[in-house]
């Protein structure tokens, strides 16, 4: 999903897709996003792995095999930044990589943002349903005040713009917060691309948004509740991807 939420995005962006931008018609988003591209550059990388995308688009492979590249390491796990942390065993849903940046997808993207110095960065990511700052590899926020309190304050608006513009389906808000603290199972990623963004690229507005949920899909009504348990339940496809 991440993919076509890029390439949708891109088409809001172009003016060829509606949007719900600036709360008002479509006519009126349109415009407003004309005037902020008058001082704004975005840059959209909507594959990083491509083998992965290719076993989506054939229906192939299990939820594991398609979270990993074509050499089985989990690319969002492959950042030098608390690298050591994460899981070293060949085979795992997360495994880190012989080392960082080993991965030519990891290197691709850290390229990408090293030539280009971007003041923003936003990693699109499925399996749950938040907006949430660094750090994913510690359980705390950015100590730097200036920071946190504008990264707190970006991800209130998004996620009060989403209540507003979809009410029955973001009924309640999406969480935000440090990542870490977030998810339904919330625990510590080492080697993410939000944290190496933060930390090392000195991308002092860093985000990671996960945009699906089971209630996304389902609604909040519950509709397909047992249908989406037993998905989750199988043992190849773990709750986060």
């Amino acid at each position: 999903i991440s993919s076509e939420v890029a390439l949708r995005l891109a088409s809001m962006l172009c003016g060829e897709s509606p949007s719900l931008f600036d709360d008002g018609s479509a006519e009126s988003s349109r415009r407003a996003i004309t005037e902020l591209l008058r001082h704004v550059d975005i840059k959209m990388v909507p594959v990083q792995v491509p083998s992965s995308r290719k076993l989506a688009e054939t229906a192939s492979g299990t939820c594991i095999q398609r979270r990993l590249n074509g050499r089985g390491v989990d690319v969002n796990r492959n950042w030098d930044v608390a690298w050591a942390e994460g899981e070293a065993s060949a085979g795992s849903s997360q495994y880190r990589g012989p080392r960082p940046f080993s991965e030519p997808e990891t290197r691709a993207l850290a390229r990408l943002a090293q030539d280009w110095r971007p003041d923003l960065f936003v990693d699109v990511r499925s399996g749950d349903r938040y907006m949430a700052m660094p750090y994913a590899s510690r359980a705390s926020g950015p100590t730097d005040r200036n920071d946190r309190t504008a990264m707190l304050d970006a991800m209130r608006q998004v996620t009060s713009m989403l209540s507003r513009s979809y009410p029955q389906l973001v009924r309640g808000g999406v969480p935000y917060g440090p990542a870490s603290s977030l998810g339904e199972e919330p625990y510590r990623a080492a080697g993410t691309a939000l944290d190496w963004m933060y930390s090392q690229a000195n991308v002092r507005r860093a985000y990671m948004f996960e945009v699906y949920g089971a209630s996304t899909v389902y609604g909040v009504a519950g509709r397909g509740e047992q249908a989406i348990d037993r998905v989750l339940e199988h043992p190849s496809c773990p709750r986060w991807i």
